[in-house]
This record gives structure tokens, C-alpha cells and sequence, in this order.
């Protein structure tokens, strides 16, 4: 625990300067839960670490471990993840004990950190005190590794789980499938999507998601097309990033009939097409040497309001060129020229 660097900023602690002037002998359970916000609000400017309990005892309260756990979540949700332990050390100190919610709440703050390493320290310090990790344990660390690209561990992580009788749930599952795909595992990954059942677990679009970007990453996009009629035969509604992954697959795999397809059924679903999705569209276009169709598009895209950005043009340009259409290109050049001298942010 000593690796994290303490700070202290002086003074008599936050708590004195909660409500100075109140009278410590007339306690008011509204009045604390008002400190304990005030602190969480002010964290930024005050120090944690030099959270004073006596404050409390003074008041006739007693700080207790929802106290500090609660102080704590305000410290981890600024990223204070150093303030967050010294006081998780002065609890100690003061004799309290954490539960599973304290050092949950530490993981979590400390994966999201990018602190993952330490992170499973104190997941190991949790048997020391008695507190058994759950699902909210390994999730919130199998998310943490992932996010590290630490897959081989997470994995382990994951079996370790099950072998403890812990029961994964969708979000635990999700979590590795997407590090999984991530790596370019994704015959490994649908395996373990297949599973979800055994633990009573049902894919959600976020699971069908990372699994169809998968595998149109890894060039497998009649696969993917596959996984999004399995997920729509469940019913369950693609979002916007489903759609996008899929045109853009279909986009750079040349099928634009598909590409346009996927268009039209993100206006009929009301998502709005977005400059990336253009884009991809119009690079499909070019790279089939169709240029009169990228063309039109780059107007029709303009007149929707969505304005065109560097990689558009990029994109035109090249095409134009790639088709001997030079004089084309170097009026579009002219045009990205003056779109950015008006300040149009291109």
C-alpha cells in the first residue's frame, strides 16, 4: 500500500471546514448526510487524507464504514485514486473494518485508473480481511485487464471465478468476449458466447457488437452478417455501432449494396448518419472507381448538414486521381482550401 504517494495538503482537515460554526452537541442525521455530499462535491479542492472523524464523534456520530466507503466512491469518481487509499488507510487506522463494497469501490477506481496491477492487490487483500471478492469483484478486474489488453490474465481470472462457484453474468462475459475479439480471438470468442447459457446469461448488443466487429476486423464479414440476423431473430435492436462496423465492412469488402442497405436502415431506425458513416460510404465508392456515386454523396452529405472532413477530402482526392480525373481533384483541393481558411474546422 505504501507505493501510492501521500499528499498532504495541511490544515485541520476537510471536515472543519464543513460547517465550522455548527454546535457539536446538537446532532442532525439530515445535517450528515449533507457532509458527507459537501465532501464528495469539494473533493477537488480539499484533501481526503485529512478527513478528520473526530469531526463526526464531536457531532455525537461515530464515522462508520459507509462513511468512509462513501467518501471514498466521491475520491475514485474524481480519479483520485491516491487520496481514495489514504483514506482507506485511515479506516483502518480508526479500527474499521472494509466489506466487499469498500474494496470494490478501491478496484474499480484503481482499474479505471489504468492501475490494474495494484488493483488485484488489494482484490487479494480482500480474503485477509474476511471479505469474500463476487462477481463485482472479478468483473470490475477481468474489465480492467481487458482494457490493458491483458487478456491471457483476465482469462485466468475468469476461470479462477468459475472455479470458485462464482456465477460470470452478461456483463463479466461481455467483457471478456470484447478482449477476446479485441486479440483477433473470435472463434474463441463466439465459443464462449455460446456458453453464456450455461450461467444463465443472455447476450445483449453490446455482445453481438463486439463479436461482428471481430470478425469483420478479421475478414470474416459473412460471419459477421450471420451473428446480426442471429442477434435480430432474438429480437434484439442493433444500435448505432453495430450498423456502423457493418458498413464500413461492407464498404471496404466492396459490396455497396449491402453498404447502402445498412444506410437505409439506419435512417428507417432513426440513427443519423454521422460523418464517419459518410465517409465509409464514400470510400467504398472510391475504391470501386465509382466516383460519379462518391461525388453525388459528398453533395448530398453537405446539404444534410454534416460537414465533410479532412478525411473526405483525402478520400475524394485520391479517388479522383486514382481515374486520370486530376482537374476534379485540384478543384476539391481548392475547395478544402478555402473551407479552411473560412474557419470551417475541416
Amino acid at each position: 500500500m505504501s507505493g501510492v504517494k501521500r499528499v498532504k495538503l495541511g490544515g485541520d482537515g476537510f471536515m472543519s471546514n464543513v460547517c465550522p460554526d455548527e454546535n457539536p452537541d446538537d446532532p442532525n442525521p439530515l445535517s450528515l448526510i449533507e457532509d458527507i455530499q459537501f465532501c464528495i462535491s469539494k473533493v477537488v479542492d480539499d484533501d481526503a487524507a485529512g478527513f478528520d472523524p473526530q469531526a463526526y464523534t464531536r457531532r455525537g456520530y461515530d464515522p462508520n464504514v459507509v462513511t468512509y466507503t462513501t467518501l471514498i466512491k466521491g475520491l475514485c469518481m474524481q480519479e483520485r485514486v491516491g487520496p481514495a487509499l489514504e483514506l482507506f488507510e485511515k479506516m483502518i487506522e480508526q479500527g474499521i473494518r472494509p466489506n466487499a463494497v469498500t474494496f470494490n469501490t478501491l478496484i474499480c477506481g484503481f482499474c479505471r485508473n489504468g492501475e490494474v496491477c495494484f488493483a488485484l492487490e488489494l482484490q487479494r487483500m480482500m480474503v485477509e480481511w474476511n471479505c469474500s471478492p463476487n462477481v463485482i469483484t472479478y468483473t470490475t478486474l477481468i474489465q480492467g485487464l481487458c482494457m490493458q489488453e491483458m487478456i491471457g490474465p483476465a482469462f485466468k481470472l475468469f476461470g479462477k471465478m468459475i472455479d470458485q462457484g462464482i456465477q460470470p453474468n452478461a456483463v463479466t462475459c461481455g467483457s471478456i468476449i470484447c478482449g477476446l475479439c479485441r486479440n483477433g480471438e473470435v472463434d474463441f470468442a463466439l465459443e464462449l458466447q455460446r456458453m453464456m447459457g450455461k450461467w444463465n446469461c443472455t447476450p445483449n448488443v453490446i455482445t453481438y457488437t463486439s463479436l461482428i466487429h471481430g470478425f469483420c476486423n478479421s475478414g470474416k464479414l459473412n460471419q459477421a452478417i450471420k451473428l446480426y440476423e442471429e442477434m435480430c431473430s432474438w429480437g434484439i435492436s442493433p444500435n448505432a455501432v453495430t450498423l456502423t462496423v457493418l458498413l464500413d465492412s461492407s464498404c471496404k469488402d466492396g459490396r455497396m449494396k449491402d453498404a447502402c442497405h445498412v444506410f437505409d436502415l439506419m435512417t428507417k431506425l432513426g440513427m443519423e448518419p454521422d460523418v464517419v458513416t459518410y465517409n465509409s460510404l464514400i470510400n467504398g465508392y472510391c475504391r470501386g472507381c465509382r466516383l460519379d456515386e462518391a461525388i453525388q454523396l459528398f453533395y448530398k452529405m453537405e446539404q444534410n448538414g454534416i460537414k465533410a472532413n479532412q478525411v473526405t477530402y483525402n478520400t475524394l482526392i485520391a479517388g479522383l486521381c486514382r481515374v486520370g480525373k486530376v482537374s476534379t481533384a485540384g478543384r476539391l483541393f481548392v475547395h478544402l482550401q478555402m473551407a479552411s481558411e473560412n474557419g470551417e474546422g475541416v
